[in-house]
């Protein structure tokens, strides 16, 4: 199949030769040089006091610690406080409780009978203690810091600190007030390295370098085709061109689940770095990783994502990308992969089908949304066809050009180096076809273009940064996590096979153990010395060990996430074709025992696939059969049939191994395209694979038409597509404002009707100590044997029971919830260690409101609950119903409120108010404890009905915490931004669900330098009651309300300059550890 090329003449014009040379060591010399020239560096400076006044100041930064902070705290101020004590200077609010572990702090502590004291405490070291007596009068006490020492200076005294003790900033923070005593100061540099801009001539070395590689590989091909002819094979026009029914099926199915089919995981993640790249003047790491950038990755991926952002943020445009790449990869396979594999495999309607079923298998589960995996398939498969059209031809230049794809896909994300032994599976090939053509251009005119081929990458991935950034990119990666060694790989299957969250679905299993599987036969088939009629054997070799490469090279990956898998999703398909022919092969000399083999090959792989649950990520996940268990028809688990399928597939292989005689005839002459067994065969695969595509569409297919018109991710795209893009924003209903939908009473008075109806055991100070809103959690900083609870990090503010809430209507020192007013809400609660026997409450009748027929569809009954509700346990809490005459209430029913959020915390119970019987115009409460546990035990506030508003109404375009796993169903909200090493104050924080928030809290969190690291210290978080419209039963997530704990302070000005940095220029290292921190679990896996 390869072309034979025959020499002509040597190259008549030495021109062409010459603009090579020349024009390719330029394009190798402007590429390697555009890491190491400098640009322009925004610098920026925080210095205190500001006009003369000690007004507390904040500055979070996004790096944690400035490279440089000096302050001086002169006697002056010292004297101001002394007599009562206070701080002088601080970094971090002390009332954020963390003040002392991460930031610096001086502080002057009185005591009666003895001096004034004043300390520096710099991240738990106390580094100095003086008696402000023996600091002299015009004296100061100086605090130096850099990455390299502290010192601490006052009066004759000096203490100095070796190693990086630079504390954390998020502003300047003092209980002085006024005008600023005289000598005291803060003067801090901040970690702004990565905001730059290209100067000329980086930008001119990065066009020349394009320039001039354009114009060496163009001379190389021109020179090529002069001296050569034509190359003897040539695929037929009808397999090159033709567009087949198997090309309108995966257009059609790659455009169907693009509007209807799951979003990744992350698309959140880098929706939000490619939108806040233009305001932070670089692609900053949003969530992790101090806001480094993934340099030398993504820089051209995420500026066509911000730049489809900037038209418009809505989920459907910025995945138009994912789909044009599944639309591109695709006809990859069909025209030029599946026609090089030789000639059954171009003429066969089955290799086809079965290539579009496996393709469509991979394709869908990983690669449908704004990962950079569907580029990087695109960059791999492409890179394959130009090897081989290198090969093929006998000619250089379309080998270089694939030096360039490669370079280009390993600059778009990290699982691009599967390019690279993909180049090298060819290698052999490839030195004699230099060789050859060495003979007639020389060996600098052949290599010249391709090193400059191979080197323009580098312009691409630093053309507006530096190299100096790599070193502490890699530096930030390693210290947060996930760095796994090559030898930890294991983990990536292990996930796959899991289970326990989406990583592990079975959507995700099928086309990894397909590819292993076809791996496997084609690898078998491939390397036996029996020649296969009509297979290309070259091709189909170096086929089959770049997707083995490839799935080796995975290894070298620091994470082991399942989905860089989405990466193999070409080759997949097109080793597919070769152990299709393959299995086709054995069937002719083999029919019984191959088909038996191969069916029960892939019951085991359906046996090990469908033992994972049909679980998606976030809201993808809304509605789809089985998605918190395996597929199971009347309690049979389809893996266990699968499996005893595939049991018994074994033991009939077994007896027709013993008892079928088998033909002896070579299998060259079996001329297998003739045998009825052949097809059959080989569309066991396609049947596999198609299958598996049809029950994925089916899920997502019965969820959009089941939940309607509830929120899913179909209603979402097409809603988008109608002009309202807002997606979830639109559907979640906030309650902003809990007091004003509460229900008043029928009789009784308002402040007594919780009890009305009786009362045993529940009192007005029955609830446990510690108990908080649902979703809270203690502060974020926990030790290894802590379980995280589900959603904020934010230390927020305890509803206990140890008299820090105001005095409430039935004499409750609780802190309610949500903002439930204790002058006009009283609670009732059941927690009392010292009291036995059966608890319960009956409350009053409560009057509902009389609601035309649209708000009864979009209303509910709520009630803030604590505790938890467990009928087998005898916890339970019935809200009875009624209907209300002038003298009596008439019993009408009861309904079990849908118990959403986690327990014990602080959460509210919901019932749709159009499940209520259409002459309830009363409902009251019940409650019965019967457990003697004292860890069961449940508490109450009235019932109401909550006047709501959409979220995206109640937050407008205020700056928000999105977590990374909702960014993307958030389009309509405005993230914070950061500029200059200094993040922008949100004033609200958006939660996932209560399992995806646990992911959120740990990888955004203090030990990974996340944003959560500076926003608990600045602020608590008050939860806001929400709901999913028309689902009110659905843990959609939560939104909460920043309370910042200085609500006084103001934002810093900042001071700016540019200044001209090298390509090696670096303030110091990136990551500041701070010793309190525990490894969250990203840092291990």
């Amino acid at each position: 199949m390869i072309g034979q090329v025959a020499l002509t003449k040597k190259i008549s014009s030495p021109i062409a030769r010459v603009v090579m040379i020349i024009f390719g060591l330029v394009g190798v010399f402007c590429a390697v040089a555009v890491p190491l020239l400098p640009v322009n560096q925004t610098q920026t400076r925080l210095v205190w006091p500001i006009a003369g006044k000690s007004e507390e100041i904040i500055a979070p930064l996004v790096s944690y610690s400035p490279t440089r902070i000096v302050v001086s705290v002169s006697r002056a101020a010292l004297d101001v406080v002394q007599s009562a004590g206070g701080t002088v200077v601080a970094t971090v609010p002390e009332s954020s409780t963390s003040a002392d572990a991460y930031g610096l702090v001086v502080r002057v502590t009185a005591r009666s009978g003895s001096l004034p004291i004043a300390a520096v405490v710099l991240r738990n070291q106390m580094v100095m203690s003086i008696p402000v007596a023996d600091v002299p009068v015009g004296s100061d006490i100086t605090i130096s810091s850099d990455p390299t020492m502290t010192t601490v200076s006052a009066s004759n005294r000096r203490i100095t600190l070796k190693g990086d003790h630079r504390p954390q900033l998020v502003g300047i923070f003092s209980d002085l007030r006024g005008p600023a005593p005289p000598g005291l100061y803060v003067d801090a540099k901040l970690d702004s390295r990565f905001t730059t801009r290209p100067t000329v001539a980086k930008t001119f070395a990065a066009f020349a370098a394009a320039l001039a590689t354009l114009i060496a590989v163009t001379t190389l091909r021109r020179a090529e085709a002069r001296r050569t002819k034509k190359a003897v094979f040539r695929p037929q026009r009808s397999v090159r061109r033709h567009f087949r029914l198997s090309d309108a099926v995966v257009v059609i199915s790659l455009l169907f689940w693009y509007l209807v089919g799951a979003t990744t995981q992350d698309d959140g993640y880098y929706l939000i770095i490619a939108r806040e790249a233009m305001h932070a003047g670089y692609p900053a790491n949003y969530y992790r990783f101090w806001s480094a950038p993934e340099t030398p990755f993504g820089a051209l991926y995420y500026d066509l994502i911000g730049w489809l952002a900037g038209l418009t943020p809505s989920v459907p445009v910025i995945r138009l990308p994912g789909l044009a790449c599944g639309i591109a990869c695709w006809l990859l396979v069909s025209r030029k992969v599946i026609p090089r594999l030789g000639a059954v495999a171009g003429s066969s309607r089955t290799a086809y089908w079965t290539a579009a079923a496996v393709f469509l298998s991979f394709w869908l589960p990983y690669d449908n949304g704004v990962r950079p995996e569907p580029p990087v398939a695109v960059g791999v498969l492409l890179t394959w066809c130009l090897v081989e059209q290198a090969i093929a031809t006998r000619r250089l230049h379309p080998f270089a050009v694939g030096l360039a794809t490669a370079g280009l896909t390993v600059a778009t994300a990290t699982s691009g180096i599967i390019c690279i032994p993909i180049l090298l599976c060819g290698i052999r090939e490839i030195v004699h076809i230099f060789r050859s053509q060495a003979r007639v251009l020389g060996w600098s005119a052949c290599l010249a273009p391709s090193a400059a081929a191979a080197a323009v990458a580098l312009a691409v991935a630093f053309a507006e940064t530096t190299f100096a950034v790599v070193p502490a990119v890699e530096a930030a990666h390693r210290v947060a996590g996930p760095d796994v060694s090559w030898f930890g790989e294991l983990q990536r299957y292990q996930r796959l096979l899991d289970g326990a969250d989406p990583s592990g679905s079975l959507a995700l299993r099928f086309p990894v153990l397909m590819i292993l599987f076809t791996l496997i036969m084609a690898a078998i088939a491939i390397y036996r010395p029996t020649k296969y009629v009509g297979l290309a054997i070259y091709p189909s070799r170096r086929i089959v060990l770049a997707t083995f490469s490839a799935i080796v090279e995975l290894m070298f990956l620091p994470t082991k996430w399942t989905h860089h898998f989405g990466a193999l999703a070409g080759l997949a398909s097109s080793v597919a074709v070769v152990a299709i022919i393959a299995i086709g092969s054995r069937v002719s000399a083999h029919p019984s025992r191959t088909v038996t083999a191969v069916a029960g090959a892939l019951a085991f792989i359906l046996a090990l696939t469908f033992a994972g649950p049909n679980s998606w990520y976030y809201v993808s996940n809304y509605g789809i059969p089985w998605s918190a268990s395996p597929v199971s028809v009347g309690g049979i688990k389809l893996s266990n049939v699968m499996l005893a399928a595939s049991i018994s597939m074994l033991a009939i292989l077994v007896w027709l191994h013993i008892h079928v005689e088998v033909s002896r005839r070579p299998a060259q002459e079996q001329r297998f395209k003739q045998s009825r067994c052949w097809p059959r065969g080989m569309s066991m695969l396609g049947i596999t694979a198609t299958a598996m595509v049809a029950f994925e569409m089916a899920s997502f297919t019965t969820a959009a038409v089941a939940r309607y018109p509830a929120f899913s991710v179909a209603r979402s795209n097409f809603d988008a597509l109608a002009g309202k893009p807002c997606a979830l924003a639109d559907d979640v209903m906030v309650e902003p404002d809990v007091n004003q939908g509460m229900l008043q009473p029928r009789s009784s008075d308002a402040l007594t009707a919780l009890g009305a109806g009786g009362v045993e055991g529940f009192t007005p100070t029955g609830v446990p100590v510690g108990t908080v809103s649902a979703y809270t959690s203690p502060p974020y900083r926990t030790t290894a044997s802590t379980v995280v609870d589900a959603s904020s990090s934010m230390d927020v503010t305890r509803w206990t029971t140890d008299g820090n809430g105001r005095r409430g209507t039935n004499d409750s020192n609780i802190a309610l919830p949500f903002g439930l007013d204790p002058a006009t809400t009283p609670v009732l609660g059941s927690y009392n260690t010292n009291v036995v026997g059966v608890k319960s409450l009956v409350s009053g009748w409560y009057r509902l409101p009389v609601l035309d027929t649209m708000d009864k569809d979009e209303g509910i009954i709520s009630l803030a609950v604590a505790g938890i509700i467990d009928p087998q346990r005898g916890s339970i809490v019935k809200l009875e119903l009624g209907a209300a005459s002038a003298s009596t209430v008439t019993l009408v029913g009861e309904v079990v409120p849908a118990d959403v959020g986690m327990a014990p915390s602080w959460r509210n119970l919901r019932v749709p108010l159009k499940l209520l019987p259409s002459n309830t115009n009363v409902a009251r409460i019940r409650a019965i404890v019967s457990s003697q546990d004292p860890n069961l035990w449940l508490a109450l506030t009235p019932p109401r009905v909550p006047r709501l508003r959409s979220l995206n109404e109640t937050i407008g375009d205020q700056p928000v915490l999105l977590d990374w796993v909702v960014a993307a169903q958030f389009p309509c909200q405005r993230p914070f931004g950061h500029r200059g090493g200094v993040a922008e104050l949100p004033r609200y924080r958006i939660l996932p669900g209560q399992i995806e928030a646990n992911w959120s809290n740990l990888w955004q969190g203090h030990f990974g330098g996340g944003p959560l690291g500076w926003a608990e210290l600045l602020f608590k978080g008050a939860v806001i009651p929400s709901y999913l419209r028309n689902d009110w039963d659905c843990d959609w997530g939560q939104i909460q309300r920043l309370v910042p704990l200085k609500p006084e302070a103001q934002p810093a000005q900042l001071k700016e300059s540019t200044v001209r940095r090298s390509g090696l220029w670096s303030p110091g290292p990136l990551p500041v550890t701070f010793p309190d921190d525990t490894p969250d679990p990203f840092k291990r896996s």
